[in-house]
Protein backbone atom coordinates (compact mmCIF):
# COMPACT_ATOMS: atom_id res chain seq x y z
CA UNK A 1 0.00 0.00 0.00
CA UNK A 2 0.97 3.63 -0.47
CA UNK A 3 0.34 6.47 1.97
CA UNK A 4 0.12 10.24 1.75
CA UNK A 5 2.80 11.81 3.97
CA UNK A 6 0.55 14.84 4.59
CA UNK A 7 -2.99 13.56 5.24
CA UNK A 8 -2.21 9.87 5.87
CA UNK A 9 -4.75 8.54 3.38
CA UNK A 10 -4.08 5.00 2.13
CA UNK A 11 -4.02 4.13 -1.59
CA UNK A 12 -3.43 1.03 -3.73
CA UNK A 13 0.19 0.61 -4.90
CA UNK A 14 -0.52 1.81 -8.46
CA UNK A 15 -1.53 5.30 -7.23
CA UNK A 16 1.49 7.61 -6.87
CA UNK A 17 0.02 11.00 -5.87
CA UNK A 18 -2.57 11.86 -3.21
CA UNK A 19 -5.83 13.09 -4.72
CA UNK A 20 -6.38 15.63 -1.93
CA UNK A 21 -2.90 16.93 -1.10
CA UNK A 22 -1.17 16.22 -4.43
CA UNK A 23 1.81 14.93 -2.42
CA UNK A 24 3.93 12.06 -3.71
CA UNK A 25 2.97 8.90 -1.80
CA UNK A 26 5.35 6.89 0.37
CA UNK A 27 5.48 3.26 1.47
CA UNK A 28 5.48 4.17 5.17
CA UNK A 29 2.31 5.40 6.86
CA UNK A 30 2.73 8.77 8.60
CA UNK A 31 2.41 9.15 12.36
CA UNK A 32 -1.17 10.06 13.19
CA UNK A 33 -1.60 12.33 16.20
CA UNK A 34 -5.26 11.38 16.73
CA UNK A 35 -8.02 9.33 15.22
CA UNK A 36 -10.29 11.44 13.08
CA UNK A 37 -13.91 10.34 12.70
CA UNK A 38 -14.99 9.68 9.13
CA UNK A 39 -18.41 10.90 8.01
CA UNK A 40 -19.92 8.36 5.60
CA UNK A 41 -22.31 9.47 2.86
CA UNK A 42 -24.79 7.32 0.94
CA UNK A 43 -23.69 7.10 -2.69
CA UNK A 44 -25.84 4.50 -4.40
CA UNK A 45 -28.51 1.88 -3.62
CA UNK A 46 -27.77 -1.63 -4.86
CA UNK A 47 -30.17 -4.46 -5.62
CA UNK A 48 -27.83 -7.26 -4.55
CA UNK A 49 -24.40 -8.36 -3.42
CA UNK A 50 -23.00 -8.92 -6.92
CA UNK A 51 -24.00 -5.46 -8.14
CA UNK A 52 -22.62 -3.93 -4.94
CA UNK A 53 -19.27 -5.71 -5.21
CA UNK A 54 -18.94 -4.72 -8.87
CA UNK A 55 -19.54 -1.03 -8.16
CA UNK A 56 -17.35 -1.12 -5.04
CA UNK A 57 -14.53 -2.58 -7.15
CA UNK A 58 -14.92 0.18 -9.73
CA UNK A 59 -14.54 2.79 -6.99
CA UNK A 60 -11.60 1.04 -5.31
CA UNK A 61 -9.79 0.80 -8.66
CA UNK A 62 -9.72 4.60 -8.63
CA UNK A 63 -8.24 4.83 -5.14
CA UNK A 64 -11.53 5.56 -3.35
CA UNK A 65 -12.59 3.96 -0.06
CA UNK A 66 -16.19 2.69 -0.44
CA UNK A 67 -18.14 0.52 2.00
CA UNK A 68 -20.83 -1.89 0.92
CA UNK A 69 -23.60 -1.99 3.53
CA UNK A 70 -26.30 -4.68 3.49
CA UNK A 71 -29.79 -4.11 4.87
CA UNK A 72 -29.94 -7.78 5.91
CA UNK A 73 -29.85 -8.74 9.57
CA UNK A 74 -26.29 -9.97 10.35
CA UNK A 75 -26.01 -13.79 10.24
CA UNK A 76 -29.46 -14.03 8.60
CA UNK A 77 -28.88 -13.48 4.88
CA UNK A 78 -32.10 -12.49 3.18
CA UNK A 79 -33.79 -11.32 6.38
CA UNK A 80 -34.14 -7.53 6.12
CA UNK A 81 -34.14 -5.01 8.91
CA UNK A 82 -36.88 -3.17 7.05
CA UNK A 83 -39.06 -5.17 4.65
CA UNK A 84 -40.50 -2.01 3.09
CA UNK A 85 -37.16 -1.39 1.36
CA UNK A 86 -36.79 -2.65 -2.19
CA UNK A 87 -33.02 -2.46 -2.26
CA UNK A 88 -30.51 -4.95 -0.83
CA UNK A 89 -28.08 -2.35 0.48
CA UNK A 90 -26.06 0.70 -0.41
CA UNK A 91 -22.57 1.92 -1.13
CA UNK A 92 -21.22 4.59 1.19
CA UNK A 93 -18.09 6.69 0.82
CA UNK A 94 -16.28 9.17 3.07
CA UNK A 95 -17.91 12.58 2.70
CA UNK A 96 -14.75 14.07 1.20
CA UNK A 97 -14.85 11.45 -1.62
CA UNK A 98 -18.54 11.82 -2.52
CA UNK A 99 -18.17 14.07 -5.58
CA UNK A 100 -15.32 12.04 -7.05
CA UNK A 101 -17.18 8.78 -6.40
CA UNK A 102 -20.25 10.12 -8.23
CA UNK A 103 -18.06 11.02 -11.20
CA UNK A 104 -16.40 7.57 -11.22
CA UNK A 105 -19.77 5.77 -11.16
CA UNK A 106 -21.11 8.12 -13.84
CA UNK A 107 -18.22 7.18 -16.12
CA UNK A 108 -18.68 3.50 -15.25
CA UNK A 109 -22.40 3.55 -16.15
CA UNK A 110 -21.67 5.37 -19.43
CA UNK A 111 -19.12 2.70 -20.38
CA UNK A 112 -21.56 -0.12 -19.54
CA UNK A 113 -24.29 1.55 -21.62
CA UNK A 114 -21.90 1.99 -24.58
CA UNK A 115 -21.03 -1.72 -24.46
CA UNK A 116 -24.73 -2.64 -24.32
CA UNK A 117 -25.57 -0.41 -27.30
CA UNK A 118 -22.63 -1.81 -29.29
CA UNK A 119 -23.83 -5.37 -28.64
CA UNK A 120 -27.40 -4.48 -29.67
CA UNK A 121 -26.18 -2.78 -32.85
CA UNK A 122 -24.00 -5.75 -33.76
CA UNK A 123 -26.89 -8.15 -33.15
CA UNK A 124 -29.30 -6.02 -35.23
CA UNK A 125 -26.82 -6.01 -38.14
CA UNK A 126 -26.79 -9.79 -38.14
CA UNK A 127 -23.53 -10.26 -36.32
CA UNK A 128 -23.22 -12.66 -33.44
CA UNK A 129 -22.84 -10.87 -30.10
CA UNK A 130 -19.56 -11.43 -28.31
CA UNK A 131 -19.66 -14.41 -26.01
CA UNK A 132 -22.53 -15.93 -27.98
CA UNK A 133 -23.37 -19.58 -27.69
CA UNK A 134 -21.27 -21.89 -29.87
CA UNK A 135 -23.06 -23.61 -32.74
CA UNK A 136 -25.52 -20.84 -33.39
Amino acid sequence: MAFCPDCGREYPPEVVVCRECRAVLTEEPPERPENVAVEWERLFSVSGLVEGQMLKGALESQGLHPRLVSFDVPAYAGVRWDWSRGDWGEIRVPDDELLEARAVLGDFFKAVEAIRLEAETSEAEGGEPEGGEPGR
